[in-house]
């Protein structure tokens, strides 16, 4: 079979089961093709047997290709969630350790005020402009 047994790994996902099996019967596949091309039998046709064994030969490559992305897939997210199971353990056992010596007082924040451009009166004048009675807040 294409994938060894490890205790140290996860489960094999079936889906990567299922293509490895065919991707083996695809291997299959290509012998027999192979065979056939050169059996000189009247009723079948070398080309297509040869080009048959060819695609059957990549088609296996591809399938187990798949099968083995898909058990690193497996073993990947295994070894993330153990990490994150860990580093959680961790931090819960950090915060009960660490208890505040006195309470901390919420920082108040000052209101924004907004952003404040000066322009000289002259030029405010000469633009156009003129002085707003009222600022307003663009919050």
């Amino acid at each position: 079979m294409v994938f060894e047994i490890d205790p140290d790994k996860p489960d094999v996902p079936g889906i990567a089961r299922i293509l490895s099996g065919m991707g083996i019967f695809s291997l299959t596949a290509t012998v027999v093709l192979m065979l056939l091309s050169f059996s000189r039998a009247a009723w079948v046709n070398e080309d297509y047997a040869l080009a048959g064994a060819g695609g059957a030969f990549v088609l296996a490559l591809i399938l187990i290709g798949q099968a083995k992305t898909l058990e690193l897939l497996a073993l990947v997210s295994a070894r993330v969630k153990s990490r994150f199971a860990i580093d959680q353990t961790l931090l819960a056992k950090a915060a009960v350790s660490s208890a505040p010596a006195e309470p901390k007082l919420p920082v108040t924040k000052a209101p924004s005020t907004g952003r404040v451009i000066s322009i000289p009166e002259q030029v405010a004048r000469e633009q156009g402009l003129t002085r707003n009675p009222e600022p307003r807040d663009f919050r």
